[in-house]
């Protein structure tokens, strides 16, 4: 979770567990709204409801939505599946985060043995983001000096994932082969993204962007994630061998890119309307047409929904929220531009 400094941004619901909170990496966006009046106090920023922010997690599996929820949770963010159908995410129980692994309708809690600090906004604990067909998890927690640290868990063991020269670093997603992409934020404010394979780092960096943030790898190796473009607008992209692709979502005024899977499939969210009061709904890009959904359920009114992941089976998994206003709050994702 990465605060991160915004002028004009939207950025999704996208978990980055950096810096100094839990920030949603994967789906609704955080509108700028108007500036404040010259002289003017700023407004205070909405009530925090929690690392999750209140979401409620689904299933989308052939057209259906099953419901996500951990028992007694404040909210469930759902945010890896694997070709198997097992799930991973991050809960919010009794002011603190935990990682889960949902599998056939049954939980268990996964919490890394290092996440004994508490970070300067007051969020403790740890989240699981990814996990891949042999069952490796990838998440990120806080450690005892109050900032995050990646962790790879194979095998019932923990190995800590730190990028070089990163205050925080978040292990975000994870692929058959092992190869991991990672969240990061330095000393200088600055956030440098990775592939992390067999210890050994590569930069990512959508070129000429302002800033870049990498969200999941697919067993092709193509990692997916969303970049600022000189102008301030956020689009997704993708890098696969080495080349890296633009992608926008057609008739949409914010596009925001989660997962990828080897069918060619591309899932996130929209962002479309009036930007201080927008609507997000969840997307589904394949074959150039984009078919865009709202996951059902409480909360009722307002809402927005984001699909963070999807399988080689087209099985995807998401999470619905009270509204885009809530997720700001509750992740502090604001933006991935450098203050001016």
């Amino acid at each position: 979770m990465v605060a991160r400094h915004r002028p004009r941004l939207s950025v999704a619901v996208v978990v980055s567990f950096v810096a100094a909170g839990l920030s949603l990496a994967a789906a609704a966006p955080v509108a700028a709204g108007p500036p404040p009046a010259p002289g003017s106090a700023p407004p205070d920023p909405p009530a925090v409801t929690g690392f999750t922010g209140g979401g409620q997690g689904y299933l989308l599996d052939d057209g259906r939505f099953q419901s996500i929820a951990v028992p007694g949770a404040t909210g469930t963010l759902p945010f890896g599946i694997n070709d198997r159908g097992e799930i991973v995410g991050t809960y919010d129980a009794a002011g603190r985060s935990h990682g889960f692994v949902w599998d056939r309708g049954r939980h268990r809690t996964i919490d890394a043995p290092g996440a004994t600090g508490t970070t300067s906004e007051g969020y403790s604990g740890s989240g699981a983001f990814d996990i891949n067909d042999r069952g490796e998890i990838v998440g990120a927690y806080v450690g005892e000096d109050g900032h995050l640290h990646g962790y790879l868990w194979k095998r019932g063991r923990f190995r800590t994932i730190d990028a070089p020269g990163a205050t925080d670093t978040t292990a975000f997603g994870i692929n058959d082969r092992g190869q991991v992409s990672v969240q990061a934020e330095s000393a200088d404010e600055s956030f440098p993204e990775f592939l992390w394979e067999e210890g050994e780092f590569t930069r990512i960096q959508f070129p000429g962007s302002v800033a870049t943030l990498v969200h999941k790898i697919d067993d092709r190796g193509q990692v997916v994630g969303l970049y600022l473009d000189d102008a301030g607008d956020q689009l997704g992209f993708t890098l696969n061998r080495g080349r890296y692709r633009s992608i926008e979502f057609p008739g949409t005024t914010v596009t925001g890119v989660n997962a990828s899977n080897t069918r060619g499939q591309i899932v996130g969210y929209i962002e479309e309307g009036d930007p201080a009061q927008p609507t997000v709904r969840g997307a589904i890009l394949h074959r150039g047409r984009l078919t865009t959904f709202d996951a059902p359920g409480p909360p009722p009114g307002p809402a927005a929904t984001s699909a963070y992941d999807i399988n080689d089976r087209g099985q995807i998994v998401g999470a619905k929220f009270p509204a885009p206003e809530t997720i700001a709050a509750a992740t502090r994702v604001e933006s991935l531009a450098p203050s001016p």
